[in-house]
């Protein structure tokens, strides 16, 4: 690590852990010969566990964890006993493990999947113990409270047993059965775990007297925090009223209307279903009854607020979403867990006088709410939050302008700040909306495993999961039917508009891709409506899942070498045709890259993990190719591609604080904000459209230098083009990205309604990459960077000019020919003056008007 990167990262930095040290999902083909997977993950000192599947064709889902031993194998799919075979895992190294020759993990010629997990506070813990068929707890180490436990006998035949959050201590699932969860107080002995100890009762599925068992427990319990609560209504009569309180006159001020809810149905009373508040001609978030802010929902309307009008949102069944509703300034603000949906275009003026609120239902009987509200808030006289933002993981507090904090005791009435009285029978709850807060402890204060529910809506929605980060694993199983354990991850393949890859946890088939189910979004997973599948997307059906996060700016280990980061190689006609490995490096998946070849006439080919099959071409406006192309694939963890010779070249990067790609789905509204997860600002993003209905699209392009670097955000560049950079309001709705998300216009080219859209974002990280921009000159000069460049992108903003690379393998070196290749232009490479790197930047000869012509404005992008 650089010290510069060491000064980023703060005293104490050596002592954070990241996602990557200790959760690995690696691929690898068999070879029949004793190795070695190099994942990175410390087995041999921390300790863990193993999960490998073979992928190709039917056989055992093999468990091997460090405690039991190398030798000894558990079948998630079988009630064996633990089987003993020194051909399996031979090692668990401080790297990883070593195979043995067996065929089920092993096998030359046949594909394998593995997901490690290796013991870490917050994460995941293996805990072998004895049975006694007593009632009794059992300690752990996880330090925090458990959202997942599996639980096997060793030593006889005996089922797999499941405690979820979601289904509770009284229930189980089985891991080798399809069935739906059911009613087993004596296995957990109907109590939940907590941050030291796990409770059983005398099953001897877990705790048989003279048995030995070993328990997997995962990290994502529910938060035990004494406002962590919610109050329940029934949707027959039940709502909480605040009566006449001057304090929540918002008058023509500013405020921040927020809070926590939950539909249990989304049947409705009357015309309306209220989430928080309500009035006498509308149900909703906040309002009263002397035309105070409101924020109601109508099914076919969505949410609906004041000053804004419809959202278009209908919140599903089953989840916790955060809203918020905030005025500032007169400019009203709808926000839906810290995405904003919209804004207002004219100012709100009313004033807003009255004093009467409702929570959960109006008076009467009709507009009631059956669901449950946690932690809402009103706060008079700020605006929290005008932009996009994370919902706090713990409990709300009441800071300077409460007004009301309330549904967060464990009393129907009780209250942080303000006064509520009970109408009906609405009852105290303790589900919450929020994770165990001692597992947010990875890569500073982030989580990276979520344990949680949903409830299908069959064929008449997607079903939107909301994690608050991208997963790169997620297992999902039916509760109320009977159907398989389906695992899905982004290394064997989920694509947004292509068929996933999954497996069976119950079953022992090959790998499936059978259709498109899932999609990963920027804040979770999308369940598609389209697939109409039972296993995850029944009408009304309840669905447990575990989630993992993907490596992002967060949470990753920061990059130390440029290597590791981002690539350039030549093809060598296997697969991968573009190996990421470097010497004794064991390389890095593939998240993002260019291929072309250089030495003629052809496109650069775009791909991302993301998207999968489908590929674009940087100099045209056309769309992905509509076949999945069967060499365009990503399912390798050190390389991409398959089959391209020598011929070809690949420029190659992987996803950390310096690069990104976010798909999403425009909506045609302006101030449209997108999240990404590079936890810092992003300094260059391309958008290219990539399926529509109608006509091309360009790809248009921001950085942080356009305009020579003033008010860059209201200025577009093109990359499929040669053109100067344009001023439009209509692109990034002027607005600059932040570090959590970049804000869209309503142009056709970057936000048209229900088009699928792709962005990749890069930005500076020190000793990495750089993102810059300069003043040109006909004399030669120098650009710091910090390190020495193997890769650069230029273009000149102010005149017409291609946008050109330059790079070491292709011999862009002092004193050779320095072969320029246009990305927004197709003809082969070239000799170009292009000057050459130096151990601190960019050396420019200042003769060539692409690269630095004396008084137009210029932009990089270089990498180590």
């Amino acid at each position: 690590m650089t010290p510069i990167q060491q000064l980023m990262l703060g005293v104490g930095a050596s002592e954070k852990t990241y996602v990557d040290e200790v959760f690995s999902n690696y691929l690898w083909n068999g070879t029949g010969s004793a190795r070695s997977i190099d994942n990175g993950i410390n087995l041999s000192e921390s300790g863990g566990m193993t999960w490998i599947k073979k992928r190709n064709s039917t056989d055992r889902n093999v468990i091997t964890d460090t405690g039991r031993g190398k030798t000894k194998q558990l079948f998630t799919e079988r009630v064996d006993p633990q089987q003993t075979d020194s051909n399996y895992i031979t090692a668990f190294n401080t790297n990883g493990f070593s195979l043995g020759t067996d065929n089920r993990i092993n096998k030359s010629g046949d594909t394998y999947t593995s997901q490690t997990f290796r013991k870490a506070e917050g994460f995941f813990d293996v805990v072998e113990y004895s049975g006694n068929s007593s009632n009794r707890t059992i300690a752990h180490s996880l330090a925090s409270i458990p959202g997942m436990i599996l639980i096997k006998e060793l030593t006889d035949s005996s089922k797999w047993i499941v405690y979820h959050r979601s289904i509770g201590a009284a229930n189980i699932l089985s891991l080798n059965e399809n069935s739906s969860s059911t009613s087993g107080a004596t296995n957990f002995n109907s109590t939940d775990p907590t941050s030291t100890h796990f409770s059983l009762g005398g099953s001897s599925h877990v705790n048989h007297s003279s048995q030995t068992y070993v328990a997997y427990l995962f990290a994502g319990g529910e938060s035990n925090a004494s406002e962590a609560r919610s109050v329940d209504f029934d949707g027959t009569g039940d709502s909480l009223v605040t009566g006449n309180n001057a304090n929540l006159a918002m008058g023509t001020g500013d405020y921040t209307i927020e809070g926590w809810f939950k539909l249990d149905s989304s049947s409705l009373t009357g015309q309306g279903c209220g989430l928080y508040m309500n009035s006498s001609t509308s149900a909703g978030l906040a309002t009263d009854y002397q035309n105070n802010p409101y924020c109601y929902y109508y099914p076919t309307e969505g949410l609906n607020f004041r000053g804004i009008g419809s959202t278009n949102f209908h919140p599903g069944e089953g989840q916790w979403f955060h809203i918020a509703h905030v005025r500032n300034n007169g400019v009203v603000y709808c926000f839906l867990n810290g995405t904003l949906l919209k804004k207002s275009t004219s100012n709100d003026t009313n004033n807003h006088a009255g004093q009467n609120f409702a929570i959960g239902g109006y008076y009467s009987t009709s507009y009631l709410m059956n669901g449950k509200v946690s932690n809402f808030r009103i706060v008079k006289g700020t605006a929290l939050y005008t932009s996009s933002f994370r919902p706090s993981t713990t409990p709300l507090t009441s800071i300077s302008g409460t007004s009301l904090l309330c549904c967060n005791d464990s009393s129907i009435t009780g209250a942080t700040t303000g006064t509520v009285t009970s109408n009906g029978d609405p009852t105290a709850s303790t589900d919450s909306p929020f994770d165990d807060p001692a597992g947010f402890k990875f890569g500073g204060k982030e989580n990276i495993i979520k344990c949680n529910s949903y409830v299908g809506d069959g064929t008449n929605s997607d079903v939107d999961v909301y994690l608050g980060w991208e997963p790169q694993w997620v297992m999902v199983k039916s509760t109320g039917s009977s159907d398989d354990w389906i695992v899905f991850d982004s290394m064997r393949g989920i694509g947004t508009g292509s068929n996933e890859a999954y497996l069976y946890a119950n079953g022992n088939g090959a790998e499936y891709t059978a259709a498109d189910r899932i999609e990963l979004t920027s804040t979770g997973f999308k369940v598609l409506s389209a697939a109409n599948w039972s296993a995850i997307n029944t009408d009304g059906t309840n669905y447990s899942y575990m989630a993992i996060r993907r490596q992002d700016g967060y949470v990753t280990k920061p990059i130390e070498v440029g290597t590791h980061a981002f690539t350039l190689v030549a093809g060598n006609n296997g697969y991968p045709s573009f190996p990421t490995n470097v010497g004794s490096y064991a390389g890095f998946p593939v998240d993002f890259a260019l291929m072309r070849q250089p030495g003629t006439s052809q496109a650069a080919y775009t791909g991302a993990r993301l998207v999968g099959p489908h590929y674009l071409t940087t100099n045209s406006d056309g769309y992905e190719n509509g076949t999945a192309d069967g060499n365009w694939k990503f399912d390798k963890s050190n390389g991409w591609c398959s089959g391209y010779s020598s011929s070809y070249q690949s420029w190659i990067w992987r996803r950390h604080a310096g690069m990104d790609v976010v798909c999403y789905d425009g909506n045609g509204v302006a101030g449209r904000e997108i999240w990404h997860s590079m936890s810092q600002t992003p300094e260059m993003i391309w958008v290219k459209k990539r399926r529509s209905g109608t006509g091309g699209a360009n790809w248009l392009v921001y950085h942080k230098g356009l305009n020579g670097g003033t008010n860059p955000e209201q200025y577009y560049i093109m990359l499929n083009g040669a053109s100067a950079n344009v001023d439009d309001a209509t692109i990034w709705n002027d607005t600059a990205p932040t570090k959590t998300h970049f804000t869209l216009g309503t142009n056709s080219n970057v936000n048209q309604n229900g088009d699928k859209y792709i962005a990749i974002l890069f930005a500076s990280v020190p000793g990495i990459s750089s993102v810059g921009y300069f003043d040109g000159s006909d004399s030669s000069h120098t650009i710091v960077t910090g390190f020495q460049p193997r890769w650069a992108l230029f273009k000149n903003t102010t005149g017409f000019a291609q946008w050109v690379m330059a790079d070491t393998i292709r011999g862009w070196t002092n004193g050779s020919q320095d072969w320029g290749l246009y990305l927004s232009h197709a003809n082969a490479h070239s000799t170009s003056n292009i000057g050459h790197p130096v151990s601190n930047g960019l050396y420019l000869d200042g003769d060539n008007g692409e690269i630095s012509k004396a008084n137009q404005k210029h932009i990089y992008y270089t990498h180590a």
